[in-house]
């Protein structure tokens, strides 16, 4: 098993197929102009799947009052854009997913025929009533890409729903 820990939520993926993009040398030629990533990305070549993971950890008091949230819907929605640049560029055998594929060994543009961008939010009980309409925001912003990009899939849940539904989530 490989994985590891952030903001409160624990990855433990079944095979050594994960990488993290903040880690690559494509990624760090971008960052310096706000490009962003999720967290982790880890490829299921027996299912034929990507998945691109962000965690969060709003377990603050007031974390996902409407007061705060403007500013974390963004955050995710540019995550989750950005990574599904990177991915699409592996996928499409541009010259940035070719250094990636190389550096990190994986083959995301012949292996990988459905793509997964998850959040997963560890969220307080005192924030629960909020977390609905929250997700409902988050993934109507990303509705147009889901459009777009075939077998692309967006989703948003809780770290209590992640830990029932993804078998790498503990």
């Amino acid at each position: 098993m490989a994985g590891f820990t952030e903001s409160g939520i624990t990855l433990d993926f079944p095979t050594d197929n994960w990488f993290r993009f903040e880690k690559t040398e494509p990624h760090k030629s971008i960052s310096c102009f706000n490009f962003k990533e999720m967290d982790a990305c880890w490829i299921d070549y027996a299912d034929g799947k990507f998945y691109a993971i962000e965690l969060k950890d709003y377990t603050a008091t007031g974390s996902l009052e409407p007061a705060n949230t403007a500013d974390r819907k963004w955050n995710i929605t540019k995550k989750v854009v950005d990574t599904m640049q990177m991915f699409l560029a592996a996928k499409y055998q541009n010259t940035f997913g070719q250094t990636l594929e190389n550096e990190k060994n994986v083959d995301l543009h012949s292996s990988c025929l459905e793509a997964y961008f998850i959040t997963i939010i560890n969220v307080a009980d005192s924030s629960k009533g909020y977390i609905g309409a929250f997700k409902d925001n988050c993934l109507e912003a990303l509705r147009g890409y889901t459009k777009v990009w075939d077998n692309a899939h967006v989703i948003v849940m809780t770290y209590e729903q992640a830990r029932r539904k993804l078998p790498f989530v503990v």
